[in-house]
């Protein structure tokens, strides 16, 4: 799936975003507190939906058993684009609720 670059840097930008506002007074909230509103359930119950996808995808392509790894060569040799796209955009659309609840969190400028 290819997101683990993407939910890094979005982690990092959300983390530091959190603890940057902490440190300079401009909310009422403490590091430990920026830092317990970063490991939030919400991101976590995420993640692991695009970490059990990917563990699909992968225990699929790399299986001992012939037809799963078949199977997944036609999928991706024969999936119509739009479909990849689909796939690889749901694990963005938790960054950006991520990274909105963050915004509204530190009262930020809402994209």
């Amino acid at each position: 799936m290819g997101q683990g670059a993407n939910m890094a840097i979005t982690d990092g930008y959300v983390a530091a975003s959190r603890l940057l506002a902490a440190l300079k007074g401009t909310n009422d909230s403490t590091v430990e507190q920026a830092l317990l509103d970063y490991d939030c359930k919400l991101r976590r119950k995420e993640n692991n939906i695009v970490i059990k996808k990917a563990r699909k995808y992968g225990n699929w392509a790399a299986s001992k058993s012939r037809f799963p790894c078949f199977c997944m060569k036609m999928m991706c040799k024969y999936m119509p684009p739009s479909m990849l796209v689909t796939e690889m955009m749901s694990g963005d659309k938790s960054n950006k609720k991520f990274v909105h609840a963050m915004r509204k969190d530190l009262q930020l400028e809402v994209m």
